[in-house]
């Protein structure tokens, strides 16, 4: 209007200007096509990474703590995406909001609807290989190794549950080129009775809150990441009986934690 140019909006408001003839102005129409979108599904990909944070820390004091909180353990959420997420968990009766602060309703209502919407990470690249290198060294420079890795959810059960872990180990990595490129010369790749297993994907939640474990089996795994634990229980319940079986305990031992930390709380 003040440069003297019409324009109308696909909601009905405009201005329509012939000067020292006509002059029409329309608004007040809400807007019929918002860009915010309804995230498809909350419980998968990286929006997931919201409802995953509450079983690492079941209480936030405002959504930009539930950001920051996504950041610390190893993930990338946009504020706006956070908010809609938490809107949703609400609406779903997962957690409760009160004012700013968001505080997880039903831990086992939330490891549900995960298992229900995962799907197995998009992956770019898989190799596998046998060792030849020296006895038992593969950890010890898989730990050396720089970039993304992390042991598999089914991977890292022996850190959550009674079950031995499978002998070849079986990482996700962020570019294979780069491990191979560090354990060249002491790597053959085969298919038939491997050691090392590398996955290659940039799926966020693969990564998301891996620690590592400084009480482990065998110190050989010092300083290997492994996947969280809700990461091992999705994996697990995806899995074969035996993997189930496994997934009761991981599921067991993280309602456990986030009862105990609510109790210290109070």
């Amino acid at each position: 209007e003040s440069r003297g140019v019409s324009g109308l909006d696909l909601c009905g408001n405009g201005v329509v200007v012939v000067p020292g003839e006509l002059f029409v102005s329309r608004t007040g129409n809400p807007n019929q096509y918002p860009a915010g979108r309804r995230i498809r599904n909350v419980y998968q990909g990286a929006s997931s990474l919201v409802a995953r944070v509450f079983l690492a820390r079941p209480a936030y004091e405002s959504v930009q703590a539930v950001m920051d909180e996504i950041i610390r353990r190893g993930g990338a959420v946009a504020l706006s995406t956070v908010s809609k997420v938490l809107k949703m968990l609400d609406e779903d009766l997962v957690i409760r909001r009160a004012g700013r602060t968001s505080e997880l309703l039903q831990a086992d209502e939330l490891l549900d609807r995960l298992a229900d919407a995962y799907k197995p990470p998009a992956i770019r690249a898989r190799r596998k290989y046998r060792w030849t290198g020296d006895s038992g060294d593969i950890l010890a420079m898989l730990r050396q190794s720089s970039g993304q890795l992390v042991l598999t959810g089914a991977g890292s059960v022996d850190r959550y549950a009674v079950m031995p872990r499978e002998k070849t180990i079986q990482c996700y990595c962020g570019s294979i080129v780069e491990i191979e490129e560090k354990l060249k010369g002491q790597l053959e790749e085969s298919p038939r009775f491997p050691d090392l297993d590398l996955i290659e994907t940039d799926d966020p939640t693969v990564f998301f809150d891996s620690r590592i474990d400084s009480h482990l089996n065998s110190q050989t795994d010092a300083g290997i990441a492994i996947a969280s634990p809700t990461q091992c229980w999705i994996e697990l319940q995806a899995g074969d009986k035996r993997q189930r079986d496994a997934a009761v305990q991981v599921r067991k031992r993280i309602v456990d934690e986030l009862r105990g930390g609510e109790r210290g709380r109070r």
